[in-house]
């Protein structure tokens, strides 16, 4: 959007024609467009700023969410086929420690 802002305002009489602006950006259609791209230019500070705003925002109310589902012991795995594989792979451990424990005595 700044590229073709930049774009739009390079030449010295004010701005570029809609022929142009539709020949190097894709996006640009017709006149509409040319307008949406002047009110970013106005609101451009305005609208970094609320954008901002809104991540940190979301951020610190995803902070508070997790902490909370923490603190409550409910950031666990739920899934059975997990339970599962893990308790298959204690067995597995089991059994290959009491083979290397027997063929250790036994040697």
């Amino acid at each position: 959007m700044d590229d073709a802002l930049e774009f739009y305002r390079q030449p010295e009489k004010g701005s570029r024609a809609l022929s142009a602006m539709t020949s190097r950006f894709r996006w640009i259609k017709n006149n509409n467009d040319i307008i949406k791209l002047r009110e970013y230019e106005m609101d451009r500070d305005n609208f970094k700023e609320k954008h901002t705003t809104l991540l940190k925002l979301l951020s610190s109310r995803m902070y508070e969410v997790v902490k909370e589902k923490f603190e409550n012991g409910m950031l666990y795995i739920q899934k059975p086929q997990i339970v599962q594989f893990i308790s298959v792979h204690v067995r597995d451990i089991e059994k290959w420690l009491t083979n290397k424990i027997f063929n250790t005595l036994s040697q």
